[in-house]
């Protein structure tokens, strides 16, 4: 949610079908990992553009946040989860992301990871 307003990340859809529990911070955030990682991701100041409707039926955006020092380039949240394994690509998706994907999946991390079970 930004500002109010219930947003989905244009080009890529997270997984759902596991659920993790954090006991490290009150109150415990539960849910599934992929959104717990997005949810680390997610610091600061985040600027999203509209750019279509999602599946969902949603907004779709491309968000971003500020990068780690204060002359990065902002960070593409959708692309970092792509990049770490923890999002699925959406046929919409510029090629990047698909690359992205792909190298994830190649590096077997996240829920490319042997361990994890992948479902869509």
């Amino acid at each position: 949610m930004v500002q109010g307003r219930e947003l989905a990340l244009f080009g890529i859809d997270l997984p759902t079908y596991d659920r993790t529990c954090r006991t490290t911070v009150s109150p415990a955030a539960c849910g599934p990992r992929a959104v717990l990682i997005l949810t680390e991701q997610i610091r600061g100041f985040v600027h999203c553009d509209v750019l279509g409707r999602h599946a969902s039926g949603l907004p779709a955006a491309s968000c971003t946040v500020a990068g780690r020092r204060m002359l990065d380039d902002r960070i593409d949240i959708a692309a970092e989860m792509l990049r770490e394994g923890w999002a699925f690509v959406r046929p919409e998706a510029p090629p990047y992301y698909h690359s992205l994907e792909r190298l994830a999946r190649t590096r077997e991390i996240g829920i490319w990871d042997d361990a994890t079970v992948n479902l869509r």
